[in-house]
């Protein structure tokens, strides 16, 4: 199983069952985890452009540098977690094609 693969807030050793007992735990203690709504592709070139948009937001030291550093950790944490609130808000889920 790669990284890709797993569902958030998952390990890759972690069963299933083990973590629907875990989703359950944190609905009860109102933590809700959505559900992965972009694709492989997709959350591959998050991960590589966020990558790439981070490091040079933080290679200069200015607030317009750190604003880009900080749109790309949103990408990054979309490739990372599957997970697009804009995807969301619009009704758009890419993840099974």
């Amino acid at each position: 199983m790669t990284l890709l693969d797993q569902a958030p807030g998952t390990s890759a050793d972690e069963s299933p069952a083990a973590h629907a007992d875990h989703s359950r735990e944190e609905s009860s203690r109102g933590i809700q985890h959505s559900r992965v709504n972009v694709a492989k592709v997709e959350r591959a070139l998050s991960i590589a452009i966020g990558s790439i948009v981070i490091a040079k937001g933080l290679s200069r030291l200015s607030v317009p540098a750190l604003l880009i550093a900080g749109a790309g950790a949103m990408l990054f944490n979309r490739g990372v977690t599957g997970y697009c609130p804009l995807y969301s808000k619009l009704g758009v889920d890419t993840a099974d094609e």
